[in-house]
């Protein structure tokens, strides 16, 4: 029986060395502030669904602040999670023309895209900031929280995406490489 060396091993028996930049901050290449705003949001609607579950189930005397709170906050992490899609330009979109059209047609068409891209989260900014002062005075029906609070969190995503969509639509006007 063989033992096989390991290619990674250096030859002169010397351990390998790892700068502790790269170690240490490994995470601030892969994730940003909306991943973490995300992660946050989702954790506390993950407390808000156990406890929901547990008063139900195991106190057989449901809280009914839990299911309205999990609602407004699925509502955020869904909008919040748009917005790691958007950096990370993974949204779902048809591929299939961008392969058999020639290359500059196939250009010229994901730069319409980003634009229509910047133009529809544009748009959605606009009607979220309309919509706030007409919901300052509706509160939610289980709290005393103004309902233009989900519909800030909505406009805080929403200006993200659009900010990420406008720095990709410049990206590919200049040439820039764009994750597509």
């Amino acid at each position: 029986m063989t033992i096989q060396n390991n290619q990674n091993e250096p030859k002169d028996g010397k351990p390998l060395s790892v700068a502790k930049e790269d170690s240490s901050h490994w995470w601030r290449d892969h994730y940003c502030l909306e991943d973490i705003v995300t992660l946050i949001v989702f954790w506390i609607l993950a407390v808000v669904v156990f406890t929901q579950f547990f008063s139900r189930y195991v106190l057989n005397d449901p809280f009914g602040w839990t299911e309205e709170v999990a609602r407004y906050l699925l509502i955020c992490v869904g909008f919040l999670g748009a917005t790691v899609g958007v950096r990370r330009n993974t949204h779902i979109f048809v591929e299939v023309f961008y392969r058999y059209l020639p290359k500059k047609i196939a250009a010229f068409l994901k730069s319409v895209v980003d634009i229509i891209r910047v133009i529809f989260f544009t748009t959605l900014c606009y009607f979220a900031i309309a919509m706030m002062p007409v919901m300052k005075s509706q509160k939610m029906t289980a709290i005393p929280v103004p309902v233009n609070v989900i519909y800030g969190v909505v406009l805080f995503a929403l200006v993200i995406m659009t900010l990420r969509s406008i720095v990709f639509a410049w990206q590919r006007f200049r040439g820039q490489v764009v994750a597509d």
